[in-house]
């Protein structure tokens, strides 16, 4: 357990799950000097402009909520500012939010698209709660809604191609959606029905925010755990220690953040000031989650089946392949050198110590196939699945960015409203909530990403070693292919569209920010 009070916060658990020492840094083994690096260079950049972001939205607390999503994101851009041009901040900026397409996007180019179903003509988003697939990533995501707060309404959207053969990566549409009654049952709405059509989009979308937001912290809980096992059973200097020593960069530090200002007890995100939540429900979910991103193979993580389209979450599968390739060597480097059999078998305690391995877990990282499996997760889920979470940014327009939906069920449980959708919006939120104007400043601190130039997947720095270099080389070019494929695929930043562009390659204009994150360092 983590105790926060000299913050002014709560206590963390996740227990039986351990966490880092995140007071005792010096217990680890001192993988490399450029945490410090880091920290100067990039991170105290970031806290800066979350410093300033969070005080400009002190007048927006009294501001009518049409104006303050133009507000919230006007400052975010004046903030983060870059060389080159200028994108804006959020893909949904100005009416495109409003968009059935755009929102088909969202769900479908995104790390969303991993919790689609299939049905007769399209997929469904389940966020009921209900459901009965037993696959691993449907499974976590019904555990997610389960601690969702009342406020936010359970909801279910239904997409479905504009082609026939769905092959189109901006054909995706939100067609329907239904909106969970507590006391009745089901509400259908489609685009016919006009203001409260924007009412059950924005519902479906601010529970989608909170259930990514879950994965969210599985993710960096996942990569704090397996960090925490490297850094006390790999000295950095063995030829496992050389291939995934910057993947461990920030992580720990990240997680110490997110235990501190999310999964407190009280005065965190998860515990009132963005959603009030069982916060003991969340941390058994986090930790599910972690161990589901150790036990799940790539593909399985995105929900992927042999007819899922090639767009399918931004066609993150493409960067598997790569990923799996250095992750074999890095295994079959480890496992071939006798020296390095006795801290394969620490590794294995260590993850077992901590708590993310368990016995109903098959990975055994002395073995080729399960250390390769190891880091082959421990890339992939830090690097291509937390990139996702940019999409987070989209909270800052009215389509995700709002903490309580509750208040929308009269005008949605009516037969028909002359009403348009903000004065119901005004009706309901006068001036912005608490809620929100903490939502912002969060999804400020965990989406605005680094400036330009942040270590990125591959980019290292890794040591100067003949076996190690030849490796790296192809590593990096396999990325390189990818991130090339993603952009020809998805094109350019448009009009109504969102795009993966944080995927995209590194010279490609892009809003601020966007990056494939080398680890789970924000």
């Amino acid at each position: 357990m983590n105790n926060f009070s000299s913050l002014g916060l709560g206590v963390t658990s996740y227990w039986p799950m351990l966490s880092p020492d995140f007071f005792e840094a010096d217990t680890y083994l001192p993988y490399t000097s450029d945490e410090y690096t880091f920290l100067i260079r990039w991170q105290a950049d970031l806290d800066l402009r979350i410093g300033l972001f969070a005080a400009s939205t002190i007048l927006y607390k009294i501001t009518p909520m049409p104006i303050a999503y133009y507000a919230y994101t006007a400052s975010a851009a004046r903030i983060s500012i870059q060389q080159g041009p200028q994108m804006p901040f959020v893909q949904g900026y100005g009416d495109n939010w409003q968009d059935d397409g755009f929102a088909g996007q969202l769900v479908g180019n995104t790390f969303l698209a991993c919790m689609l179903e299939k049905s007769e003509d399209g997929w469904t988003l389940d966020l009921s709660g209900a459901g009965t697939s037993a696959a691993p990533v449907q499974v976590m995501k019904r555990k997610a809604v389960s601690v969702a707060p009342a406020s936010l309404l359970k909801a279910i959207g239904h997409f479905k191609c504009a082609d026939t053969e769905c092959a189109n990566a901006r054909s995706l549409h939100v067609v329907a959606i239904e909106v969970q009654d507590p006391s009745s049952g089901m509400m259908r709405f489609s685009p016919e029905d006009g203001a409260q059509w924007s009412l059950a989009k924005t519902t479906l979308y601010a529970l989608a925010i909170f259930v990514i937001e879950c994965y969210h912290t599985g993710i960096h809980l996942f990569a704090g755990a397996v960090t925490s096992a490297i850094r006390k059973a790999v000295p950095a200097g063995t030829s496992l220690g050389q291939a995934v020593s910057p993947n461990t960069l920030q992580t720990i530090f990240a997680l110490f953040e997110q235990a501190a200002i999310l999964h407190s007890t009280h005065g965190s995100v998860f515990s009132g000031t963005v959603w009030s939540c069982n916060i003991t429900a969340v941390w058994a979910v986090t930790r599910e989650m972690s161990q589901y991103f150790l036990n799940t193979a790539p593909q399985d993580i995105l929900g992927m089946s042999e007819d899922s389209p090639d767009w399918w979450a931004g066609r993150s599968s493409a960067f598997i392949e790569p990923i799996s390739t250095f992750a074999s060597f890095a295994a079959e480097q480890a496992v071939n050198q006798a020296s390095e059999q006795s801290v394969l078998q620490n590794l294995q305690e260590e993850l077992e110590s901590i708590g993310i391995w368990t016995p109903q877990s098959s990975l055994n990282v002395t073995s080729k196939e399960g250390l390769a499996a190891l880091v082959r997760n421990f890339l992939f889920v830090a690097a291509i699945c937390h990139s996702h979470m940019y999409l987070t940014r989209e909270v800052f327009t009215p389509l995700a960015g709002f903490t309580d939906t509750e208040p929308f069920l009269p005008y949605l449980r009516r037969k028909h409203t002359l009403l348009g959708f903000w004065a119901i919006v005004e009706l309901c939120f006068p001036t912005v909530p608490a809620t929100v104007n903490e939502m912002m400043i969060v999804a400020y601190a965990t989406a605005s990403g680094f400036t330009k130039g942040v270590p990125e997947l591959g980019d290292g720095k890794y040591p100067n070693s003949t076996e190690l270099n030849g490796a790296v080389a192809s590593f990096q070019q396999g990325l390189k292919r990818c991130r090339q494929e993603v952009y020809e695929m998805f094109g350019g930043f448009h009009n109504k569209t969102f795009v993966p562009g944080y995927l995209y390659p590194v010279d490609v204009p892009k809003p601020f920010g966007y990056a494939i994150t080398q680890t789970a360092y924000v």
